[in-house]
């Protein structure tokens, strides 16, 4: 019997805004950020996935899914979880891109 435990999206949320107030003393005039690691992304999300979670400082983070969709959502709790053919889907989905985007450089402890 296999046993399969969520992340509770109360951790998550717990976890994007310890993110979101790092990034904030950090780099106070942060826009965006990107994760493209697999491991980063499982820290965030609950899920790892072949896709980029993309975390705008005003508004809410979404993970852009490229192959498989229905495992990511049965996997996780995160609240927005969206299907992407290319990363440009990604990029177009969010709207204006702002002059400075962040991307991981390491992985989250």
């Amino acid at each position: 019997m296999r046993m399969e435990r969520k992340t509770p999206a109360t951790e998550l949320r717990d976890r994007m805004e310890r993110f979101r107030l790092r990034m904030d003393a950090e780099n106070p005039s942060w826009e965006f950020a990107a994760i493209f690691g697999r491991v980063n992304q499982f820290y965030f999300t609950g899920t790892m996935q072949d896709g980029v979670l993309l975390i705008p400082r005003g508004d809410e983070a979404v993970l852009w899914v490229r192959r498989s969709l229905e495992r990511a959502l049965d996997e996780s709790l995160f609240p927005d979880i969206r299907p992407m053919k290319s990363f440009r889907d990604a990029a177009c989905g969010m709207g204006a891109c702002p002059a400075t985007v962040h991307v991981e450089t390491e992985t989250v402890p």
